[in-house]
């Protein structure tokens, strides 16, 4: 039976995730950087500037958060997160919307990795860490959820004034943040320990990363699987729809059904791979979008909303999934730096491609740019599926 400090950390878990989940700006994003005048380039530079920011903290971050506890952390984060994204709302030219990239980039860092961590070794604090799968794949449901309900909302403010969308979500966002700082921090955590300094954590980490093969694969894995996801969702998921000829306030209604069904394949997401086992779960979490990014493609509008929304179902479980598998993989004491570390890469590869793609989008159509980018997708994601590491183990 989990004490009582595993529930009010769950329940405080998922509340958090409601909030962040509850985006009016998830289904107007690109059209309101293109409604500024922005071109596709600079939207996937203003990404960059993003994880530059992101890139130079993400692992001391991580080891902050495994030294002085992950909650100050995660909170601080979020609440800067809740400043950028208002700051953006408020902006009128690249170089303000350069800036908030550049904090939002911050609080990313100072979240990322910490959150999940908090969760894990709360679990583990009761023996319950078998349990972490299905709490995220609900947080992540929740997430959805809150995201169903305000995808319309936001698509109908935007249509009446840019900003709105905006403002709601920096609100939103720190209520996000006080429901993190309200968590209880684990008593296992490891900077209770004298020893642990923060030198020794961030080094550890990186040791743990770089020499176990099955963390190294999973960081490798996870790190394309985001960069392809990153490139769909930050430069083409919208424009892709007006393409089509959908109004922008219907989008906020697909956007609504997509994050529908995202929520209930996440919800499901431990009896899915409970059924399907690592193996094949893993294949398929690189197959269904790279298949589904080529089949967008088609002309039809019916087929491109079918593989839309069939891209969103695998996403539900997909990461989910994914982080059960590296969290089992990795020691308390340096759990929050090696998560950084995955997103420190992430981060680094962001910074590469986001322009590259950007100024491939500005000079083909749309279609051709998802053919470009579903032909990638299978062809290195199945080279690193056979790839994988035949010992489990670290």
């Amino acid at each position: 039976m989990a004490s009582a400090n595993t529930q009010s950390n769950t329940i405080k878990y998922y509340v958090a995730h409601i909030f962040s989940g509850a985006s009016f700006i998830v289904p107007i994003t690109i059209l309101y950087y293109l409604a500024r005048g922005l071109s596709y380039f600079e939207i996937g530079l203003l990404e960059s500037i993003f994880l530059c920011a992101s890139f130079a903290l993400e692992i001391p971050t991580g080891a902050l958060a495994d030294r002085i506890g992950r909650k100050y952390v995660i909170s601080m984060g979020v609440l800067i997160v809740a400043i950028a994204t208002v700051l953006i709302g408020l902006g009128n030219s690249f170089l303000i919307f350069a800036l908030a990239q550049i904090i939002f980039g911050i609080g990313a860092a100072l979240r990322s990795g910490a959150d999940t961590a908090l969760i894990y070794d709360s679990l583990i604090e009761n023996n319950q860490s078998n349990l972490y799968n299905k709490i995220e794949g609900k947080s992540y449901a929740f997430f959805s959820i809150a995201g169903v309900i305000a995808a319309p909302f936001g698509a109908y403010l935007f249509s009446i004034n840019y900003k709105w969308p905006f403002f709601i979500d920096g609100l939103l966002l720190f209520f996000a943040a006080l429901s993190y700082f309200l968590m209880h921090e684990p008593k296992n955590k490891p900077h209770k320990k004298s020893n642990d300094n923060y030198l020794t954590i961030l080094i550890l980490g990186l040791k743990n990363s770089i020499q176990a093969p099955i963390i190294r694969w999973y960081i490798i894995f996870t790190v394309f699987l985001s960069l392809m996801m990153g490139i769909f969702a930050s430069l083409l998921s919208q424009p892709l729809l007006i393409a089509k000829g959908v109004n922008v306030v219907f989008i906020g209604y697909i956007f609504s059904i997509i994050l529908f069904f995202q929520a209930v394949c996440s919800m499901y997401a431990h009896k899915i791979e409970a059924f399907l086992r690592e193996k094949s779960a893993l294949f398929l979490i690189f197959f269904i979008p790279g298949i589904s990014f080529l089949l967008m493609s088609y002309p039809t509008l019916a087929i491109t909303l079918f593989f839309f929304i069939f891209y969103y179902f695998s996403k539900g479980f997909q990461y989910p999934i994914l982080k059960d598998y590296i969290q089992r993989r990795i020691s308390s004491d340096t759990r929050a730096t090696v998560l950084s570390i995955q997103n420190f890469f992430d981060s680094l590869a962001g910074i590469i491609f986001f322009p590259i793609f950007g100024l491939l989008i500005d000079r083909l159509p749309i279609t051709n740019s998802l053919i470009f980018l579903g032909l990638i997708t299978l062809s290195v994601g199945f080279i690193l599926y056979v790839y994988r590491p035949k010992n489990n183990t670290i």
